[in-house]
């Protein structure tokens, strides 16, 4: 390729329909699962299949992988695959090959590893005692973590998933299923469909075919197709799954930001951004707190009292979350939420959020009157936000706070990021340039989530439903944006929660000193011309509740200062979502549920 990538460009005239490439199951490198290798044991022409199969049934699929193909590496001239293996890059730059300081700049977004294993105690738990068991098959040099490291990194950057009865599709579902097509991962990837191409399909169905200059039965194929007519000369692409920057970045050794010109840069509509549930109950925790009654004349064990019914309520509903699928059932506390550019403020963050700030007479109500039942998917939409602009309120306060501890992860403001990519000398390398795009990426959609926040509040004052007051806020956030950027940019170091620096949206910094809710000053607040209200609710337009509420102290101000605010979120990362290790190595790309069907461009 002119660029210096690898790809493949039309040499004439393709029609749509036509199809580019045919690769049956002899040429496919891959580990088939004991049913079809009993099966057709004869087509699988890797050495150390069968070994892996018997030996190592619990391998992960990547891992399985890299150990065959280092397998047929050490064969060398006698592998099937000889002219294939001497077409793979000897180098890939994917995240195996980076270093701490690079890595370092991809701290806060979705692929921060901070804390996950190194491929060296990986090659020592999983891949030595494989190693050991069949020398014969990884002789030296093919026995050592360097050459482990190398073709694991192939595989990340090359290998394609696929499911059995379709192909994947943009759900977030891994099959076990992972392959090694020669030629195929020649084709490189475009995350906007409109430059797309060519498809890619997996034929199960057997059929005859010439191999080798014979004909021979082929029992599944994969096949590329052109999806419309491509002129000589053009780059074939396809796709290599709904995946955004984070996950290409991580998987494949790339980012779709380098696509585009300097003054449109290609935004990958597959962007997201984690929002751990921990962060939101704890904020939620603290505005709970901070609506009850002052426990400052409380005695020790009055406010251990106190505490322990809160948290009784507390538990009661996480384990109602739990069983209406709004919080995984395996450590709800390591569930995230996916914030998109589409959709930067989801149903389900909302109903959490709605949930947790009930007190416990309206979370009884809840229950009582059409709540939700166990194992069916439950939204409560905006009706309660549009029934008690109070409570409306209180829900937009606490996303102002959970977009803040959001905001603080990343080690630069969007601002600074923006600037990085408007001068293109300030990067140390391509490296730096991948890890600030896809940076900004999230937190652009941190903006979009903080838009969708000040006119929720707008809304809440004004009595109109939620989204449905005029666009004054939105229409003018663009320059907002800017404004509050450029004064986090200036802003002076101040006291951080652990782990997080300056904000990338929201600049103003929550201290140890933040009450709720937010001050004037608060930029979201401020961008919306808008001042808190801090009076107690007195429920969901539940008389009964007025007592549990304080109505006594409704439309009264408080000066006292709060000590207790809600901390960053100082937890562990924890990955892509339910059920899936941390520590699983240095192909978890391929392991987790993210992982989508391609390679690198490489």
């Amino acid at each position: 390729m002119p660029t210096g990538d690898r790809g493949v460009v039309a040499t004439k005239n393709i029609a749509k329909g036509e199809q580019l490439m045919l690769l049956p199951l002899q040429r496919v490198l891959h580990l088939p699962s004991p049913k079809d290798f009993t099966k057709n044991s004869a087509l699988y022409e890797a050495t150390a299949t069968k070994f892996l199969l018997e030996f190592t049934p619990t391998l992960s699929a990547f891992t399985a992988t890299v150990m065959l193909l280092l397998s047929e590496f050490a064969r060398g001239k006698e592998s099937p695959f000889r002219e294939y293996l001497a077409s793979l890059p000897q180098e890939v730059d994917c995240l195996l090959s980076w270093s701490k300081e690079d890595k370092d700049e991809l701290k806060g977004t979705a692929i921060d590893d901070e804390g996950r294993e190194q491929t060296q105690a990986f090659f020592a738990r999983e891949a030595l005692p494989v190693i050991s068991a069949r020398p014969d098959l990884w002789p030296a040099p093919w026995n050592s973590v360097s050459r482990f490291a190398q073709v694991a990194g192939v595989v990340q950057s090359r290998a394609f998933h696929m499911e059995e009865s379709n192909w994947v599709t943009g759900s977030a579902k891994e099959s076990s299923n992972l392959y090694l097509l020669p030629a195929v991962d020649m084709i490189n990837h475009a995350s906007d469909p409109s430059r797309r191409n060519a498809i890619l399909s997996k034929l199960n169905q057997p059929m005859s075919k010439v191999v080798g200059g014979a004909e021979q039965a082929v029992e599944w194929a994969f096949c590329v197709t052109a999806e419309c007519d491509i002129p000589a000369g053009q780059e074939v692409l396809h796709s290599y799954g709904d995946l955004g920057d984070a996950a290409l970045l991580q998987t494949y050794g790339f980012v779709d930001a380098a696509i585009g010109t300097e003054d449109e840069p290609f935004v990958n509509p597959c962007n997201h951004v984690l929002i751990p549930f921990q962060s939101i109950q704890r904020v939620c925790r603290q505005m709970n707190k901070d609506q009850g009654d002052d426990d400052s004349g409380f005695s020790k064990a009055k406010k251990a009292s106190a505490a322990a019914t809160h948290k009784q309520l507390e538990d009661r509903k996480v384990a109602m979350l739990v069983s209406c699928k709004l919080l995984q059932a395996a450590a709800p506390a390591n569930t995230e939420f996916v914030l998109t550019l589409g959709n930067p403020l989801p149903d389900t963050l909302l109903t959490v959020i709605q949930v947790l700030l009930m007190l416990e007479g309206e979370f009884a109500m809840l229950l009582a009157n059409n709540g939700p039942k166990d194992g069916e998917a439950y939204s409560l939409g905006t009706d309660l936000l549009e029934e008690d602009a109070e409570f409306g309120e209180m829900v937009a306060f606490a996303l102002v706070q959970v977009l803040d501890i959001a905001s603080h992860r990343y080690p630069t403001t969007a601002a600074q990021d923006v600037t990085m990519l408007a001068n293109a000398e300030g990067f140390r390398s391509l490296r730096h340039f991948y890890a600030v795009s896809v940076r900004l990426g999230e937190k652009q959609i941190l903006a979009e989530a903080s838009k969708a926040v000040v006119q929720m509040i707008v809304d809440a004052r004004s009595g109109d439903p939620p989204g449905g007051a005029s666009d004054d806020v939105a229409s003018d956030d663009d320059e907002g944006d800017e404004e509050s950027e450029g004064e986090a940019s200036d802003e002076s170091e101040g006291e951080a929660s652990e782990g997080h620096t300056q904000p990338a949206v929201a600049p103003a910094r929550h201290t140890p000193d933040t009450v709720w809710p937010p001050g004037a000053g608060h930029p979201v607040l401020a961008r919306a011309g808008l001042a808190p209200s801090r009076k107690r609710r007195k429920g969901l337009g539940a008389e009964a509740l007025v007592d549990q509420a304080g109505s006594d102290d409704e439309g009264e101000a408080d000066d006292g200062e709060d000590d207790d605010a809600p901390d960053s979120d100082d937890s562990d990362k924890v990955g892509y979502g339910a059920g899936f290790d941390d520590n699983d190595g240095p192909g978890e790309a391929h392991d987790r549920a993210h992982a989508g069907n391609g390679k690198a461009k490489k």
